[in-house]
This record gives structure tokens, C-alpha cells and sequence, in this order.
């Protein structure tokens, strides 16, 4: 996980990139805790 500074360092596009990259992990962890 980014500190603040570091996101507000961030061109949108790397920005979104990173918002990507989160979701996707958010979501292999939650398949994880359900398939247990």
C-alpha cells in the first residue's frame, strides 16, 4: 500500500493504474476468504 504523499506524487494514469492493480487484488482476496 502507497502512502498519501507517494499517490499524490502520481500522474492520473499511473494513479489509475494503481486503482486497478488494487481492485484486483481486493478481489483475489475476498475469492480467497470465500473459497477458504
Amino acid at each position: 500500500m502507497a502512502a498519501a504523499a507517494e499517490l499524490r506524487e502520481l500522474a492520473d494514469d499511473q494513479l489509475l493504474d494503481q486503482l486497478g492493480e488494487s481492485k484486483q487484488e481486493l478481489f483475489k482476496l475476498r475469492f480467497q476468504i470465500a473459497t477458504g
